[in-house]
């Protein structure tokens, strides 16, 4: 069967690492270059399909002349016009970072931690002309453990879509997958997320600010604050389960040192946090401003 894959980022490398495994004819990918602020961390589109001799391609119009049967879209991140989305006569496939109808648009698994949510999950699905509205192929369900990150959910993910390929290629060859619908009367959506977006309030809750930062974390841009003007990140943070109440508090005030953690007073509470930079004093107090 002729493939052609729209692909970016670590899911897209682990669906057409899996492609090239069951041997399917892969004869086109178009990729993205990363954005400046983005941490690759995995083997690049671009470079498995180079290793493996698959055409790359910079314009989706390139699938008239190769007129494939199958797309598949998987860690993608732009509109793909109906006119192309149209041409493979088995149609158009997309792998999504949650259980639709719930969180269509961008950046659902980061969306989901920041939420603290405890239901994650993906969904392989028709591409139709709304956003993430197609219909449903398949879906898998994973917890999203207090623990988890942006880190180890991504993983997981992006074993759902290797494991979702390979249990419903065989469906989607032979003609006779089993379409559901999506109700579209429980759909929510998630907006598109800028690194500027990590600023931390740290007048809201401990849990909510412990969402953020671990939503945020390693591969992506961290959240952060500012201290005399200088940004800080937050890498990590960690639920301070028997703290002090402070019924005198500043939110972002530093209150105590513990190696490379600091313990930072919330709106509620206070929170561990590790910063990328060393914090020598409990005088210094995280703000909004530079």
């Amino acid at each position: 069967m002729r493939v052609f894959l729209f692909g970016g980022g670590n899911k897209g490398s682990v669906v057409l690492k899996k492609l090239i495994e069951l041997q399917q004819d892969v004869v086109g990918v178009l990729a993205f270059d990363e954005d400046v602020h983005e941490t690759v961390w995995y083997e690049r589109v671009q470079d498995i399909a180079k290793r493996n001799r698959i055409p790359m391609f910079i314009h989706d119009y390139s699938l008239k002349n190769l007129q494939p049967e199958i797309v598949f879209v998987a860690g993608w991140r732009y509109k793909i016009p109906k006119d192309i989305y149209s041409i493979p006569a088995k149609g158009c496939i997309v792998f999504h970072d949650s259980l639709l109808p719930k969180y269509r648009g961008f950046a659902p698994m980061n969306w989901a931690i920041i939420n603290g949510e405890t239901q994650g999950g993906a969904t392989m699905f028709y591409i139709a002309d709304e956003i993430d509205s197609g219909d449903i192929i398949t879906q898998k369900s994973i917890y999203i453990d207090l623990l988890d990150t942006a880190e180890s959910l991504e993983k997981m993910i992006a074993g759902l879509y290797s494991d979702m390929l390979e249990r419903a290629l065989p469906f989607i060859k032979s003609g006779e997958v089993i379409r559901r619908p999506q109700d579209h009367r429980k759909a929510t959506y998630t907006c598109k997320r800028i690194p500027e977006d990590g600023l931390i309030d740290w007048n809201k809750s401990a849990w909510e600010v412990y969402n953020l930062i671990r939503g945020l974390s390693y591969p992506y841009p961290n959240a952060f604050s500012y201290n005399n003007g200088r940004k800080v990140k937050i890498r990590e943070a960690s639920l301070k389960i028997d703290g002090r109440n402070y019924v005198g508090r500043v939110p972002g005030r530093v209150v105590n040192l513990q190696g490379e953690w600091v313990e930072v007073l919330t709106g509620d509470g206070s929170l561990l946090v590790k910063p990328d930079c060393r914090v020598k004093s409990i005088k210094v107090t995280f703000g909004n401003c530079k």
